[in-house]
C-alpha cells in the first residue's frame, strides 16, 4: 500500500516568473540599492547542471510514483487536491482513498506565560506562523508586514528552523532581525502549543502545502486564521474572508489588522481529523485487501 503525502508534480521544478524587490529579494539576488522596478524578471536560462539535476529528480519521482500507482493494491492520499492530481495523471485507481492526517486536541495547560514573556511577547498581541525556513512556506511575505503591524502594537513570531543553512534561510533570518520579528528556531511541540495558546492570530502564507497540519493545529486552539489562498489550504471549515492572495504582503497586512482588531475566537468542526476516526479508516482498508 502506498501513502501519498505530497503532490510532487508541480513542486519539484517550477521557477517563478518574477521575484519582488523586497529587502529579502535584494539580499537573495544581489539587486543594487535604488532599483526602480518593483518586479524583476527571473533569468530565462538557469545553470545547465541545475536544469539537469531538477529534470533527473522529477523524472525519478515520476517513475517511482507511476510504479507505485500501477502496482499497489491501495493508495492513501492525505488530501483532496493530491487525490485529484493523481487521478488526472493516472486515471481512476480502484482503491485510491483520501484519508487525512489527524490533529490532537490541545492540552488544557498549553499556555506558558513565562516563556512567552521571555521572547518579548505579550499574550494576544502577536501573530504566529509555524514552518521551515524554505521559500515555499512564504514566510518572507509575512515578515514584509512587520512595520505596519508594529505600528498597531503587534509582533510577529515564527516558530521553525531550516533543515540546513541556505541563502534563503540566512536572508530570511537577517530580514527578520532587522524587522523585529521573533524567530524561535526549531522548538518542540509543547512550545508550539504555548505560542498558539496565547496568539492573537495564526498566519499561513505558504505557496505550496500538502495537508497543512500547522493550520489544523492552530484551528484546534480556536485561533482565528489568515491563510494563503492555495488549493490545499481551502479547508471546508474556513470562510472566504480567511484567505489572501499568495505572496501579496499588502493584502495580508490588511487582513491581519482587520482580524486582530476584532479579537475573534472561533470553533471549528475538526471531526474529519480525529485520529480515532482516521485509524479506523486505515484499519478498514487493510482488512479489505
Amino acid at each position: 500500500m502506498l501513502l501519498m503525502e505530497r503532490n510532487w508534480g508541480s513542486e519539484v521544478f517550477t521557477p517563478p516568473a518574477y521575484y519582488s524587490l523586497t529587502a529579502l529579494g535584494k539580499a537573495l539576488f544581489a539587486v543594487p540599492e535604488g532599483a526602480g522596478e518593483n518586479r524583476q524578471e527571473m533569468p530565462e536560462s538557469l545553470p545547465y547542471e541545475q536544469i539537469l539535476d531538477a529534470m533527473e529528480q522529477e523524472a525519478d519521482v515520476r517513475r517511482r510514483e507511476r510504479a507505485a500507482m500501477l502496482t499497489s493494491n491501495a493508495v492513501i492520499s492525505i488530501s483532496g487536491p493530491i487525490t485529484e492530481s493523481l487521478t488526472s495523471r493516472y486515471g481512476s485507481h480502484r482503491r485510491l482513498l483520501t484519508i487525512p492526517n489527524g490533529v490532537n486536541p490541545p492540552d488544557a495547560g498549553a499556555s506558558d506565560p513565562q516563556w512567552i514573556s521571555s521572547l518579548g511577547l505579550k499574550p494576544r498581541r502577536y501573530v504566529v506562523a509555524v514552518g521551515r525556513l524554505v521559500p515555499e512556506k512564504g514566510l518572507h511575505t509575512l515578515i514584509e508586514t512587520a512595520p505596519a503591524l508594529r505600528e498597531a502594537g503587534l509582533r510577529i513570531v515564527v516558530a521553525g528552523g531550516a533543515d540546513h543553512p541556505t541563502a534563503y534561510s540566512a536572508a530570511l533570518t537577517r530580514l527578520a532581525a532587522e524587522s523585529g520579528v521573533v524567530m524561535t528556531g526549531t522548538v518542540d511541540r509543547s512550545r508550539i502549543n504555548a505560542l498558539l495558546a496565547d496568539a492573537a492570530l495564526f498566519v499561513m502564507p505558504s505557496l505550496h502545502e500538502g495537508l497543512p497540519i500547522a493550520l489544523l493545529e492552530a484551528m484546534s486552539h480556536s485561533l482565528d486564521v489568515a491563510v494563503s489562498d492555495i488549493e490545499s489550504c481551502r479547508l471546508p471549515q474556513l470562510a472566504p474572508a480567511d484567505f489572501f492572495p499568495p505572496g501579496d504582503a499588502a493584502a495580508l497586512t490588511a487582513l491581519i489588522l482587520d482580524k486582530t482588531a476584532r479579537h475573534a475566537r472561533r470553533t471549528y468542526n475538526l471531526a474529519d481529523y480525529d485520529w480515532d476516526r482516521i485509524a479506523a479508516a486505515v484499519l478498514d482498508l487493510y482488512h479489505s485487501l
